[in-house]
């Protein structure tokens, strides 16, 4: 198992900032789970190799930074889960968590983790 955490959305050089619900629109969110994701990958493919190695996507854990009154944090994670059916498939199927937060370091629009099994 390999457990990637901490993972932040990063445009260039530059972290994806706001509060959804608030300065950010839920397709510029879904798009920050996605740019998350790939950054998450990127981990990945550096400790084993490559991707190929991966067995199972086990969990992808969420975390949104919230307006008051947010509560589509699934859709802004659903950005990362549908990169995941797309790039891996059937492996790429996963159990999930996502939860609305109200800071997040450095003003990261929201943080994932995951739980990956590999060969």
């Amino acid at each position: 198992m390999l457990y990637i955490s901490g993972m932040l959305p990063k445009k260039g050089d530059k972290i994806v900032t706001g509060r959804v619900g608030a300065d950010i629109s839920m397709e510029e969110a879904k798009e920050a789970a996605r740019l998350a994701l790939l950054s998450a990958l990127s981990v990945i493919k550096a400790e084993i190799g490559n991707l190929e190695k991966i067995k199972k996507i086990v969990r992808l854990a969420g975390y949104v930074r919230s307006a008051e009154g947010f509560s589509d944090q699934h859709k802004v994670i659903d950005g990362a889960s549908g990169l995941l059916a797309s790039i891996f498939g059937e492996i790429g199927g996963h159990s999930r968590v996502s939860v609305g937060v109200s800071e997040l370091p450095l003003g990261a629009v929201l943080e994932i983790e995951l739980i990956v099994e590999i060969f």
